[in-house]
C-alpha cells in the first residue's frame, strides 16, 4: 500500500494538515523510542496513539523516515538558534562551537532518544549510514561559518567536526548539569584541537607542494646537464 492509499483511509481533518499529522507522529515515535530504541518496536508502539494507518502514512519507510525527519529538525533548529545570535559570532571557532551546542540544545527534550540513536548506530551494519548523518552535521555546520573550501580542505575540516560531534555528544548524553556547561567547555576544547590539527596539516601541504616544486626544478636542471 502506498502513501496515497493510506491517506485516503485516514480521517479528512486528519489529513488535512499532514505536517500536523506528522509531527505528532515523530512525537509519538519519541516517546517511545527510550523504551524500545529505534527500531520497528517503537514504530509499533507509537501507532498506538495514532489513527488506523496514520503512522504508514507519513513514514512508509518505517522508524528510518521518523529519524531522517528528526535529523533535519534538529538542523534546521541549530540554524534557526545560529540566526538568532546576538551578537552573532564573529571568529571560526565560535561560530563553530555556538552551532554545535545549539544542535544539542536542541535536542535537549530527548535526550534518551539521542542516546538510543547512539547506541543503534553503533552497530558495524549501521556504521556507515552514522557517518552520513554526522557528515551531514558537520557540512551544514561549516557552511554557515563561513566556509567555502572546495579543495583536500573541504574533507578534512568535515572529516574532522564529525569527530569533534561525535565526541561531544557522547560527553553531553553524560552531562546532568542544567547548562550543559561542561559540555561546551569540552567542545570548545576539541574544536581548538581541530584548528590546530588543521593548521598543521595546510603547513604540511605546502611543505609537501613546496617540496614538489624543488624536485621539479632539480629534474629540471639535471635534464639540462644529461642532455
Amino acid at each position: 500500500m502506498n502513501i496515497n492509499q493510506n491517506l485516503t483511509q485516514l480521517q479528512e481533518p486528519v489529513v488535512d494538515n499532514i505536517a500536523e499529522l506528522e509531527q505528532k507522529a515523530l512525537n509519538a515515535i519519541l516517546r517511545a523510542v527510550p523504551f524500545d530504541g529505534w527500531r520497528d518496536a517503537a514504530f509499533r508502539s507509537a501507532a498506538r496513539d495514532l489513527p488506523d494507518g496514520a503512522l504508514l502514512a507519513v513514514f512508509p519507510n518505517g522508524i528510518q523516515d521518523a529519524f531522517d525527519l528528526w535529523h533535519k529538525q534538529l538542523n534546521t533548529a541549530m540554524l534557526d538558534a545560529y540566526a538568532s545570535q546576538s551578537p552573532a559570532p564573529q571568529k571560526i571557532r565560535d561560530k563553530v562551537h555556538t552551532l554545535v551546542m545549539a544542535r544539542l540544545h536542541a535536542a535537549a527534550p530527548h535526550k534518551e532518544a539521542v542516546r538510543a540513536a547512539t547506541a543503534y548506530y553503533a552497530l558495524p551494519t549501521r556504521w556507515l549510514a552514522a557517518q552520513r548523518y554526522l557528515w551531514d552535521i558537520a557540512d551544514s555546520i561549516w557552511r554557515t561559518a563561513g566556509d567555502t573550501s572546495t579543495d583536500y580542505n573541504y574533507y578534512t575540516k568535515r572529516g574532522l567536526l564529525a569527530e569533534v560531534y561525535r565526541a561531544t555528544a557522547l560527553y553531553w548524553l553524560q552531562d546532568d548539569s542544567d547548562t550543559h556547561h561542561n559540555t561546551a567547555a569540552f567542545c570548545a576544547r576539541r574544536i581548538s584541537d581541530v584548528l590546530t590539527v588543521g593548521k598543521n596539516l595546510g603547513k604540511v601541504r605546502s611543505a609537501v607542494d613546496a617540496g614538489g616544486d624543488l624536485v621539479s626544478k632539480g629534474l629540471n636542471t639535471l635534464g639540462r646537464y644529461v642532455a
